[in-house]
């Protein structure tokens, strides 16, 4: 392991994300499911995956965990949302648009 901070290796992400453009388009959805795929399909990436649900609460209830105070409860619910996106975008593909949507109109003639 380095002595890099984990502000230094988040920051390092960022410029490496913006450089490439980030993932954008119907293209960009299908190349973050390979990369977040890729990464968390190792023994290595499943074990964060799960410390990432752990941490997130994403198997328990939130407003529970939060004592029921309602703004916790908001804070614990994105950290929630955000581990459940990860997790959705791991193990989903994304579905294919169509390239253009074609009907056929009955006012139209020919």
């Amino acid at each position: 392991m380095t002595d890099e901070s984990a502000d230094d290796i988040a920051a390092e992400a960022v410029n490496l994300i913006a450089q490439e453009g980030g993932y954008s388009g119907d293209g960009g959805k299908m190349d973050r499911y390979r990369d977040f795929r890729m990464l968390f399909s190792s023994d290595v990436g499943q074990k964060v995956l799960a410390e990432i649900h752990r941490m997130a609460f994403a198997g328990r209830s939130v407003a529970a965990s939060a004592g029921f105070d309602p703004h916790k409860t908001m804070y614990l619910d994105g950290m929630r949302n955000l581990a459940l996106q990860i997790h959705i975008t791991a193990t989903r593909e994304p579905k294919a648009l169509p390239q253009r949507a074609v009907s056929k109109s009955p006012l139209r003639k020919g």
